[in-house]
């Protein structure tokens, strides 16, 4: 078991872990800082919208406006790169952790998609990382944890 194992263990239910491993998902000798990024966003994505995960009592760990957003600004980035988040689900959930799938799939395997993909993302990184940033507070606020990182209690951030 290594630390990080041993870590996420100790911290139990006290944080929202969501395990990953670079080698798993990247290419491990082709990778870009987008890359790690977008994989990243991905796999939170995947928890996030995995109802298994969810504590009991709770419906859904995000709103579904904000997993709208987040759905609508990964669409608008992935557009023509062969991604198809419409197809078989009919919630947002569905069909954003469908979609962070067939990202993560793509970022290990497809050369071309990959490089597309940093093209694309790699300027907008900022963004992308913002609406991880509500995902994450959302999270946090629906199992339990208070108020989000760097807020008062009462304070809400807003989202786009």
């Amino acid at each position: 078991m290594t630390a990080l194992n041993r870590l996420a263990a100790d911290l139990g239910d006290a944080f929202f872990i969501v395990h990953f491993s670079v080698l798993d998902t990247l290419n491990a000798y082709d990778v870009h800082y987008a890359d790690l990024m977008l994989a990243l966003a991905t796999r939170l994505l995947r928890c996030a919208t995995d109802e298994r995960l969810f504590p009991k009592g709770i419906k859904t760990l995000v709103k579904e406006s904000l997993l709208e957003d987040v759905l609508l600004w990964l669409e608008k980035h992935t557009t023509g790169l062969g991604f198809d988040s419409k197809a078989g689900e009919k919630n947002v959930g569905g069909k954003l952790n469908l979609l962070a799938v067939e990202l993560e799939a793509k970022l290990s395997t497809e050369t071309e998609t990959r490089q597309a993909l940093r093209e694309r993302i790699s300027m907008r990184l900022s963004e992308l990382l913002e609406r991880m940033s509500y995902v994450l507070d959302e999270v946090e606020r629906r199992r339990g944890g208070g108020a989000p990182r760097g807020l008062e209690p009462g304070q809400r951030r807003r989202h786009r």
